[in-house]
């Protein structure tokens, strides 16, 4: 007879004393600005241990908050001092933390939109749709980028992309009435430009 394989014993649930271990170790990490690498010594992993094993736990829930609030603290002053590269890395690593909040999502979309926008006004194009890029890469239906993207086809002159993309733009979800016209008419001019 074969012999039965041993079963593989369960994982043991971390006790108190290493959940707030582990927690002191995610503070420190985030005080490193170490929030998503290295691997196994950030702030998104070491936190994720802990939820694993008691979800919403009270000391890991708001050392999560203060993070989230010193990162926007720090994206906010970026801005304004016109580090947009800083800026979005303190986006990314918001949304690492908190993949379900929606906000740091949309400012980082509006950052690399308004970006490209730049770079097209400068002539930029690859750089500009490089922005473009990575601002679908965030949202994928993103009215602003996929008017963005459409804007970059219109100025190559490659009408029949830039219309397929204002149309995109048009159908996505939560577009404005005002915005919509505004989409509606670059679609009719650039409708006559495709004929």
């Amino acid at each position: 007879p074969k012999p039965r394989p041993r079963p593989k014993p369960k994982p043991k649930k971390m006790t108190p004393e290493e959940v707030d271990r582990i927690v002191e170790w995610a503070r420190r990490a985030a005080d490193g600005r170490r929030y998503t690498r290295p691997t196994g010594d950030n702030v998104k992993d070491l936190l994720a241990r802990v939820e694993k094993d008691y979800p919403d736990h009270p000391s890991a829930v708001r050392l999560r908050k203060r993070i989230i609030a010193g990162l926007y603290k720090r994206y906010r002053r970026a801005v304004r001092r016109k580090r947009y590269s800083t800026a979005a890395a303190r986006l990314r690593a918001w949304i690492a933390l908190d993949p379900e909040a929606e906000r740091p999502q949309v400012k980082l979309t509006l950052l690399h939109v308004n970006q490209g926008k730049r770079a097209l006004a400068r002539r930029k194009y690859r750089l500009a749709a490089a922005h473009a890029r990575s601002a679908l890469r965030v949202i994928p239906d993103s009215p602003r980028a996929l008017e963005l993207t459409g804007d970059i086809f219109s100025r190559r002159r490659r009408y029949a992309q830039a219309l397929k993309h204002y149309e995109l733009a048009a159908e996505a979800p939560k577009v404005s009435r005002r915005y919509k016209r505004k989409l509606l008419r670059k679609i009719r001019t650039t409708k006559r430009k495709v004929r």
